[in-house]
C-alpha cells in the first residue's frame, strides 16, 4: 500500500482553444474544472456542481462537491502533483474532516496549492 497520493487538476478547456460558436479564444471563465485523487491505483474525481444545474439532484444544504460526475470526461488540460505522506503537515487532517465543509480532498488541494507556489 503506497502512502503517496496523486492529485490531478483538470479542465475541459485549454489555453488558446477556440470557441466554435464565436471563433474567439475561450476566456479564463470558460469551461469546467475538476480534481482527481488517486490512492493505491483507485481514482476518484470531484467537481463543483450547484443544485441548480440540470445534471444534478438538488441535495439541499449538502455540499456542491460531487463525485464521479467527470468519470467519462476527457480533459483538454491536466496537471498532476504527487503528494507524499512526508509532505502532509498533519496526517490526521487527511483522514477525517476537521470542521463542517472541510473534507480530506479540500485539505489535500489546499496543501498542493501551498506547496506549488
Amino acid at each position: 500500500m503506497s502512502e503517496d497520493v496523486i492529485l490531478g487538476v483538470h479542465s475541459n478547456v485549454r489555453k488558446g482553444q477556440m470557441d466554435p460558436e464565436t471563433g474567439d479564444p475561450y476566456g479564463f471563465d470558460a469551461g469546467h474544472a475538476w480534481i482527481s485523487v488517486t490512492r493505491d491505483g483507485k481514482t476518484t474525481r470531484y467537481g463543483l456542481w450547484p443544485d441548480a444545474h440540470p445534471n444534478v439532484e438538488d441535495n439541499g444544504g449538502g455540499s456542491d462537491i460531487r463525485t464521479g460526475m467527470e468519470d467519462s470526461d476527457t480533459p483538454a488540460a491536466s496537471r498532476y502533483y504527487r503528494l507524499t505522506r512526508s509532505r502532509w503537515p498533519n496526517s490526521t487532517v487527511c483522514s477525517r474532516p476537521t470542521k463542517p465543509g472541510v473534507t480530506p480532498t479540500t485539505v489535500l488541494l489546499g496543501h498542493a496549492i501551498r506547496w506549488n507556489r
